[in-house]
């Protein structure tokens, strides 16, 4: 019996091992080696992904790191809206700047949800907020090249109990990033966090999975029902 347990426990330590190099270590790698071009093979299976779908263009495109590629319920939240959903990993905002003509433009999206910029403020590293406006605004500047009039919808950066303590400086970009949308057409922004504090001032951890950093089943419901309302008010079905 003790024979059998050990064998188990080297056997899960194994796999667990070989997990940990083929699947974890790559995305780290690419979080972070800031080179979007380590994303390539992801980036071409969003594309042939989307290619295959019917009547693939006139959607509404979402783009973004893993809190979008994670949305599992998304095409039925967004019901009757057809939606592409091109989420990749642990993405940074020059990731989907840098990607933007092929994972936007070249499918003439309806309108445009982004949530890009959260890997860029966490506790081992923050980039500036002026940094971070400079790159929304170049994103957008890349979208209105093919896109000029399509409402583009940033749902800014969420509070996260693992990366509370960077708060105040996602709280700042958001901050920023709002001040240049309210100076833009077709531009807006929604700000989920509200929603997701809890009464102390804190992220309510109900909201998220056990590593406190995407959201839970009941997170995305609030995600769904604040998007789907900024879609309706903006587009005509």
């Amino acid at each position: 019996m003790i024979k059998k347990i050990l064998l188990a426990s080297v056997l899960l330590v194994a796999g667990l091992s070989i997990l940990f190099l083929s699947v974890v270590m790559p995305e780290i790698r690419k979080y972070a080696g800031n080179n979007p071009s380590l994303w390539e093979p992801d980036i071409a299976q969003l594309e042939a992904n989307t290619t295959m779908l019917n009547k693939h263009h006139e959607r509404v495109l979402f783009v973004g790191s893993s809190s979008i590629r994670l949305w599992r319920t998304l095409a039925n939240d967004m019901s009757p809206l057809p939606i592409i959903q091109h989420g990749f990993g642990g993405a940074t905002i020059n990731d989907v700047v840098h990607f933007s003509d092929r994972l936007i433009n070249a499918f003439n999206p309806l309108a445009v949800v982004i949530f890009a910029g959260t890997n860029d403020i966490t506790p081992r590293k923050v980039r500036p907020a002026t940094e971070m406006l400079a790159a929304y605004q170049q994103l957008v500047n890349n979208i209105r090249q093919d896109l000029p009039s399509a409402p583009i919808i940033f749902i800014a950066i969420t509070p996260s109990p693992i990366r509370w303590s960077v708060w105040p400086h996602a709280s700042e970009t958001n901050r920023l990033l709002s001040d240049f949308i309210n100076s833009q057409e077709n531009l807006y922004l929604i700000d989920t966090s509200p929603e997701l504090l809890g009464s102390d001032g804190k992220p309510d951890e109900s909201f998220y999975r056990l590593d406190g950093l995407h959201l839970s089943t009941k997170g995305y419901a609030i995600w769904a029902k604040l998007v789907k309302a900024e879609l309706l008010r903006h587009i005509q079905t």
